[in-house]
């Protein structure tokens, strides 16, 4: 399970690879992340084959195989493609992030997959994270609803939060979160699909 990601900073704000002067290595503490490395950088050189040794020269240095930036292009990009990083581009660095990045990476190489869809929340570690994919499940099983295929877990499992990949909140949902004192943060894709994050938090949108 991918445990580390580093993330091109300037000023400890999330950088491009241009403007990066620090890149900052998180671990994943089971329920927070923690810094627990700091490397001094800059792109140095104008000329292609500048560019490549002074990325390739930060690959070496890097003990993980995740970055995030503000934006990774041209021959940087490619070389730390080559290299086996999955890439990640954002605006801001935050906690939630680094949670997202390390769910599409679990989908991604199939953590959180099986061959059959799940028909309910399913781990995605072993901290206390779920995932669900609403969407898929009611494409595949559309006689299972929301509340059929989540109420059983809100009510007997224990969690420190749960994905839930949905086309909205479910009213049943929104009122059962505020029965059990749980909190959601709802982020809206490209696509309209709404990743709701549930925990003991406020929610927000």
């Amino acid at each position: 399970m991918i445990r580390k990601i580093a993330a091109l900073t300037c000023s400890g704000v999330l950088s491009s690879l241009e403007e990066c002067t620090e890149v900052l290595l998180f671990e994943d503490e089971g329920g927070s992340w923690g810094i627990i490395g700091r490397l001094p950088f800059r792109l140095e050189g104008s000329k292609s084959n500048e560019i490549r040794d002074s990325v390739r020269s930060l690959v070496l240095k890097l003990d993980c195989r995740v970055i995030a930036a503000r934006t990774i292009s041209g021959i940087p990009y490619h070389i730390l493609d080559a290299a086996g990083f999955s890439i990640f581009e954002a605006e801001n660095l935050s906690d939630r992030l680094l949670d997202d990045i390390l769910l599409d990476i679990s989908i991604s190489k199939g953590l959180v997959q099986s061959e059959e869809t799940p028909t309910g929340p399913i781990p995605i570690d072993e901290e206390g994270r779920w995932f669900l994919d609403l969407i898929s499940l009611q494409e595949r099983y559309p006689e299972i609803s929301s509340k059929k295929a989540l109420r059983p877990f809100l009510q007997n499992q224990t969690f420190l939060e749960l994905k839930l990949l949905c086309t909205h909140l479910p009213p049943w949902l929104d009122a059962e979160m505020h029965a059990r004192h749980l909190g959601c943060a709802i982020e809206t894709d490209p696509d309209g699909r709404l990743m709701v994050s549930i925990s003991h938090a406020l929610c927000k949108e």
